[in-house]
């Protein structure tokens, strides 16, 4: 994956609200030291909604 398709990606997650990053709100542009991770209750939520939907009845 190219570093521009990457940014694009990383910057698209973050946007929809799930990734979050360590960089300073007020940044212009993300330090290259800036740590990404999963925002994983946004995913699991999503997920679960995503499987009731699917399979029409509660998830456990």
């Amino acid at each position: 994956m190219s570093f521009q398709r990457l940014h694009t990606a990383l910057s698209e997650l973050s946007e929809a609200g799930y990734v979050d990053d360590d960089a300073p709100p007020a940044a212009a542009r993300k330090p290259r030291s800036t740590q990404f991770w999963a925002v994983r209750e946004r995913i699991a939520g999503d997920y679960g909604a995503t499987a009731q939907y699917l399979f029409g009845g509660e998830t456990r």
